[in-house]
């Protein structure tokens, strides 16, 4: 009786069927023909009958050997349209990528551009969202993190490390002075924002900063990081960034950075995958080139600001 497991050997033998050979077999499977040989002579000790007539010219299918080949002639032709069907998905299929709102609106979509402008046949879907999604089960190809990863399933390389920074308008600095320390904190306007654009509860520098510089006056409270950087570009205040949020208006001058003595996080941007199996080509194409491009010292060097000294 046949099982599963004489999958591959039914599979030598449509070959040698095909072939009308060991020796040609043999080369097109990249087995040695005694090798084979063995495989067929197990194969019919196992269904007791003789399926193959050798001749020192030519080898043919018996009866019982033809109608078997039929089977697997099926089989053959089942697994390689399955492959043509898995390549094609592979090659052209869409990519899903989920990344965190501001990153997606400021960098990823540029660089998700760059790579299809390379890749005109290729397809990406960009879901731009602060939430941490599952990557098994809402069909996630590609997700880019903040921070720490609390998921030990999945492959994660990382992009680059990431300075919180704080910063203010120059008009709002005029007004209400440069604060020089920490202990300054408390006379100024800090403006917060409501989502997490990372795994897990708020940080503690970000609980403690809360709660020591309550604003005075009037607050602003943004739903996104991006938010926060435009309230802090028009004077409402001053914000705690990841710099990648506001290098561009400092190099502007619509931003001006401040306490660069006082301590503040770094925090790590992953690009993670699931961890079983191979990936498509489709997606390594994409996962590699936004590494590249990520931690390439150029786009960082536009994209970031440096860490303060420590």
């Amino acid at each position: 009786m046949l099982s599963p497991d004489d999958l591959p050997t039914l599979a030598v033998f449509a070959e040698v069927v095909d072939r009308r050979s060991f020796t040609a077999a043999a080369a097109a499977v990249g087995l040695a023909k005694s090798a084979i040989s063995r495989r067929i002579a197990l194969l019919e000790k196992r269904m007791g009958v003789r399926l193959l007539r050798r001749t020192t010219r030519v080898v043919s299918p018996t009866e019982e050997g033809r109608r078997l080949y039929q089977h697997c002639a099926r089989l053959i032709a089942a697994a390689r349209e399955a492959d043509l069907v898995l390549s094609s998905t592979r090659r052209d299929g869409p990519v899903r990528v989920s990344a965190p709102v501001a990153f997606a609106q400021l960098h990823v979509t540029a660089g998700v551009a760059d790579f299809l402008h390379r890749q005109p046949d290729a397809t990406v879907h960009l879901d731009a969202t602060d939430r941490i999604v599952d990557l098994v089960a809402e069909g996630v190809d590609l997700a880019i993190r903040f921070g720490r990863l609390a998921d030990s399933r999945v492959v994660a390389r990382r992009l680059f490390r990431d300075a919180i920074v704080a910063v203010a308008s120059p008009r709002y600095l005029e007004d209400h002075g440069v604060p020089r320390h920490g202990s300054d904190a408390h006379r100024h306007i800090w403006l917060r924002y409501s989502t997490e654009w990372f795994r897990g509860d708020r940080p503690p520098w970000m609980r403690r900063r809360a709660t020591r510089t309550r604003a005075a006056g009037r607050r602003f409270i943004g739903g996104d990081v991006v938010v926060v950087g435009r309230a802090a570009a028009e004077g409402l205040g001053i914000a705690m960034l990841p710099s990648h949020v506001v290098a561009a208006d400092v190099a502007a001058g619509r931003l001006v950075r401040i306490l660069e003595n006082w301590p503040l996080p770094l925090i790590d941007v992953w690009l993670i995958h699931r961890g079983e199996g191979p990936l498509p080509a489709r997606v390594q194409g994409l996962r590699d080139f936004l590494v590249a491009r990520f931690r390439d010292r150029a786009w960082q060097r536009r994209a970031l600001l440096a860490p303060a000294a420590r």
